[in-house]
């Protein structure tokens, strides 16, 4: 999901580029180090193409090993007051760090909800981002099947 009217990235989050290895720019990242926050997703939740029994995936692509204290977190929000909020904690050894939001899960009939999704660098530590996605993944329907119909056809 990437239209650039739901996603805000900090103008003075800095960029960088590996020039090391071959002398030939690499890819731009963008730099953490020494920032809390500065990445951000955040849409209406109608507005996403997710049906009640689908999941939000959102996952944190690092160059290099996550810091301790690095999360992504991924909330609904109504109003000013979050009713669903998980994260993605970072573990020794990892590069991508993912977190997800099973709608299911959530209480949303007659709700104006929002899905937001952040960067939280709670230790300041030194992080490069490469990417950060924010993808719908299609829901099991034979797992509500006793509350709701399982489509025809379903393999």
């Amino acid at each position: 999901l990437s239209p650039a009217a739901h996603w805000r990235i900090d103008e003075g989050l800095p960029r960088t580029r590996d020039t090391t290895s071959s002398g030939i720019p690499g890819p731009a990242r963008w730099d953490f180090t020494g920032r809390e926050f500065g990445l951000l997703f955040e849409a209406p939740l109608d507005s996403l193409p997710a049906l009640h029994n689908d999941r939000i995936e959102v996952a944190l692509h690092l160059t290099g090993n996550a810091p301790e204290g690095l999360l992504v977190a991924g909330e609904l929000l109504a109003g000013d007051s979050s009713v669903f909020y998980r994260t993605g904690d970072a573990f020794p050894g990892t590069d991508v760090l993912i977190t997800a939001v099973e709608l299911a899960t959530v209480e949303q009939r007659g709700r104006d909800l929002r899905f937001r999704a952040y960067v939280w660098n709670r230790e300041l530590a030194p992080v490069r981002v490469a990417r950060m996605s924010v993808r719908v993944e299609a829901g099991n329907p034979v797992q509500y099947g006793l509350f709701e119909r399982v489509p025809t056809g379903f393999p």
